[in-house]
């Protein structure tokens, strides 16, 4: 009787320790996920810091050109309007982000509310400022067409040719590249709650 009380504590005593070894492994494998979290939620703040600043910083130049080529002021007041537009919805963005109580504390629900809260928001802004973009493009040119005589709209047309070609391969690049620091950041969530 005793040899079985001893073996039946000795299994228990095992399971114990069995069960303090995948504890410790769980722990581990929600450490790792939570890193990845902070990981992609940096990667993502440092985009939307980025899509703040480049418009901080390229809007006057834009502006100078634009007056030096004699565009007309309604041309000038819709890339500030576009430009301010953009600036302040990846304010937001950036904000609904940067709460990190929810994602220090762990709780994911709220944090893939926001999360995909602010994708969707992201999604909607640069597809909106793509359409915006080709229209104020469209009206630059159609103003300088009614001022510019054609041999000085030639140098226009190159130019915005120009701009097309590297801006545009530019602007997939940083949208390809963010949307896989979206998408790994909510992958590591959805594995993070599957741990729980």
């Amino acid at each position: 009787m005793e040899n079985n009380n001893e073996q039946i504590t000795q299994e228990l005593e095992q399971m114990r320790q069995q069960l303090e070894i995948l504890n410790r492994k769980l722990d581990n494998e929600m450490e790792v996920h939570m890193h990845q979290v902070h990981k992609y939620m940096d990667k993502v703040d440092a985009e939307m810091w980025r899509n703040i600043r480049m418009p901080l910083i390229l809007t006057p130049f834009i502006l100078i050109n634009m007056i030096n080529m004699g565009s007309s002021w309604w041309v000038s007041l819709f890339l500030l309007v576009l430009m301010g537009h953009v600036v302040c919805c990846n304010i937001y963005i950036r904000r609904l982000l940067h709460a990190k109580e929810w994602y220090i504390h762990k709780n994911l629900v709220e944090t893939r509310q926001h999360v995909v809260k602010a994708h969707r928001l992201y999604c909607y802004l640069r597809f909106f400022d793509l359409l915006a973009a080709m229209v104020w493009l469209m009206l630059f040119c159609y103003d300088l067409s009614l001022h510019k005589d054609p041999e000085h709209m030639q140098y226009v047309w190159w130019g915005i040719a120009v701009g097309l070609l590297v801006g545009v391969p530019i602007g997939v690049y940083k949208f390809v590249r963010t949307s896989r620091h979206w998408d790994n950041l909510l992958r590591n969530i959805h594995e993070l709650e599957a741990d729980n």
